[in-house]
């Protein structure tokens, strides 16, 4: 068995640490690739989104709007300027559509959540070598 730098044995070889690392960011990937097809839920996505003046067209100024006041009673700023960024980012993908599409929005959450499954692994992967 290998050791590590405080001459202790190993518990994870690289090999074993790429593969549950591969697995869990392709897992969360596999489990979350079929919402950049959904629509937009009628429950939020509408509102915050899809008929969002704010946002579409986007612009500077919408982001400090944001960041001075709530939107509909919901105040997360750092969420609609990452969000009016991706309405940008759609603007480039479909220049003079009348509408935000949906797909660029789930596709961004669908990486949110992979990104988010490789931090977990490094986080707890930390956690517990050190023990």
């Amino acid at each position: 068995m290998r050791k590590d730098r405080a001459g202790k044995a190993a518990v994870w070889t690289p090999r074993m640490k790429g593969t549950v690392l591969v697995a869990l960011v392709g897992l969360s990937a596999i489990l979350f690739a079929r919402a950049v097809g959904f629509l937009y839920l009628e429950l939020n996505d509408t509102k915050h989104i899809f008929r969002n003046s704010l946002l579409n067209p986007p612009s500077w100024a919408s982001i400090a709007q944001f960041w001075r006041e709530p939107y509909f009673s919901l105040y997360i700023p750092m969420t609609y300027s990452v969000w009016t960024g991706i309405a940008w980012l759609a603007k480039v993908f479909q220049p003079g559509a009348p509408y935000l599409p949906f797909w660029i929005f789930h596709l961004a959450n669908v990486l949110a959540h992979t990104i988010n499954g490789f931090l977990v692994f490094r986080f707890l992967y930390r956690l517990l070598a050190r023990r």
